[in-house]
C-alpha cells in the first residue's frame, strides 16, 4: 500500500468515527464542507456518504477539533492542547480518541 493509499485509509479508519460521534453543528458543517447552500446530512450513514472515503484536510480540521474538545486534558502530551500540534499528530490522537471511548472489558 502506498503512502497516498495509506493516508485515506488512516483517515477513513480514524478521523471519520469522530465526525461520526454526534451531530454536527451548522457551524461545524460549514467549516468543513464547501457548498454553503447545502444543509448538514440528518443521519450519520448520510454525513458519512458526504464525507466520502478520501483524505479531506477540512474534514480532518475538524475532527481534530472535536476530538480536542472531547478528550479535554486527556491527551496523550500535553503539547497537543494545541490545535497545530494535536494535528500534526493526527492518527495518534484519534487512536487515543477511539481508546477512551471504547476502553478494554475490566480483567478478572
Amino acid at each position: 500500500m502506498s503512502e497516498y493509499e495509506a493516508k485515506h485509509r488512516d483517515f477513513v479508519d480514524l478521523a471519520v468515527p469522530v465526525l461520526l460521534s454526534r451531530p454536527l453543528t451548522a457551524e461545524e458543517f460549514l467549516t468543513a464542507h464547501w457548498d454553503p447552500g447545502e444543509k448538514p446530512p440528518q443521519t450519520p450513514d448520510g454525513l458519512r456518504e458526504l464525507i466520502g472515503d478520501k483524505y479531506s484536510s477540512r474534514w480532518l480540521d475538524l475532527a481534530v477539533r472535536l476530538a480536542l474538545e472531547d478528550l479535554g486534558d486527556d491527551l496523550p502530551d500535553r503539547r497537543w492542547a494545541l490545535f497545530h500540534v494535536a494535528r500534526w499528530h493526527w492518527p495518534e490522537l484519534f487512536a487515543h480518541w477511539r481508546d477512551r471511548r471504547n476502553p478494554p472489558p475490566p480483567r478478572t
